[in-house]
């Protein structure tokens, strides 16, 4: 499954991703982030995030430091934020972003599909172009 790619016109996308199980109303959408891009990249991730059916947003604080210091415990982190949100909140139709770093989303993706999750929906957003 793609998350991130160069484009042949010299850019990078970021693909986000909404995840739906085949019994239960819960989604997940998955915003893939970059330290760096365009506003508008940065822009359209929080206009989609406004959207009045995002009831629930997950994300790691990159400020935390020990979760700075060892990625493995920050994908921990966030996957078993993602099992407690399904596991308590599978019976509602409430749709829940989940952002962090595309290096992260890998972890996610496999925890989701271990749920019995599966991708339904994708939208490239473009991070950013370089221009001659």
């Amino acid at each position: 499954m793609q998350i991130l790619e160069a484009t042949e016109l010299g850019g990078v996308r970021s693909a986000v991703w909404l995840f739906r199980h085949p019994v239960t109303p819960l989604r997940f959408e998955l915003y893939p982030m970059v330290h760096a891009g365009e506003a508008s990249f940065f822009r359209a991730v929080e206009a989609m995030n406004d959207l009045p059916e995002a009831d629930e947003i997950l994300a790691v604080d990159p400020d935390d430091p020990i979760d700075n210091l060892i990625v493995d415990q920050r994908d921990r982190r966030l996957l078993d934020a993602l099992y407690e949100v399904h596991a308590q909140r599978a019976a509602e139709p409430i749709q829940v972003g989940v952002l962090d770093g595309a290096a992260h989303m890998r972890a996610v993706i496999h925890k989701l599909w271990a749920l019995g999750y599966r991708p339904v929906e994708g939208t490239w957003l473009t991070v950013f172009m370089v221009n001659d």
